[in-house]
């Protein structure tokens, strides 16, 4: 009979736990709304790049070259889901999905090649992730300010489509150059996330307690 109270108090206790790591996450993600603000991090302004893909002009490769890439909504990440929390190597540990869904990238950049002639002319573009998230974890001991572990980044996917101007590519070479851009963004997005927007997130959750 002591032995199931125990059990059943070592149950109520985890369940009660899950529910509070749920409630940690959300108030840690909304700290972080306005600590990226503050940390230039929404909007982000990315580093400029540039591709090529072949293109249906003969003798010419159609180029673009980023100009601007500006990335908005690292300060509006949400949960997904509820959160695993329990007892590991001694620690307490907690394990959240965060969605990126509200991340989007807009672009300008100045292409050429897929005309006639070489002259360049301007587009903008739009990408976001709508399947694509973080995995966050944190561990402690009960009551002992979170401690920030390694994230699982991804893999984030980017649509891009076209939002001003035009290129004049077929669409398997149209379908390369988004691929390419999507790819390019992802990998600034992930060297954000990476660097320093983590070490806010390790600043934000230390002033948090394990549940």
């Amino acid at each position: 009979m002591l032995l199931q109270t125990i059990a059943c108090a070592a149950l109520a206790g985890i369940a009660f736990g899950k529910s509070a790591a749920d409630a940690m996450m959300d108030n840690v993600l909304k700290d972080m709304s306005i600590q990226t603000g503050d940390a230039g991090l929404d909007p982000a302004f990315l580093d400029p790049f540039a591709l090529s893909v072949k293109a249906g002009t003969p003798k010419l490769d159609f180029e673009a070259n980023f100009t601007q890439v500006t990335l908005f909504g690292l300060g509006e990440l949400e949960r997904r889901g509820n959160c695993e929390y329990g007892f590991s190597g001694g620690d307490l540990k907690m394990a959240c999905y965060v969605s990126l869904d509200h991340l989007c990238a807009l672009t300008r950049a100045e292409v050429k090649g897929d005309q006639s002639d070489e002259f360049a002319h301007s587009i903008s573009t739009s990408s976001d992730a709508p399947k694509s998230f973080l995995r966050i974890k944190f561990a402690g001991g009960p009551g002992t300010p979170a401690r920030l572990l390694p994230m699982t980044i991804g893999p984030i996917q980017l649509t891009t489509t076209l939002t001003q101007g035009n290129v004049n590519l077929d669409p398997t070479h149209f379908y390369d150059f988004q691929t390419l851009a999507g790819r390019k963004i992802a990998q600034e997005v992930v060297r954000i996330l990476a660097g320093k927007y983590s070490s806010i997130l390790q600043d934000v959750a230390s002033r948090y307690r394990m549940p």
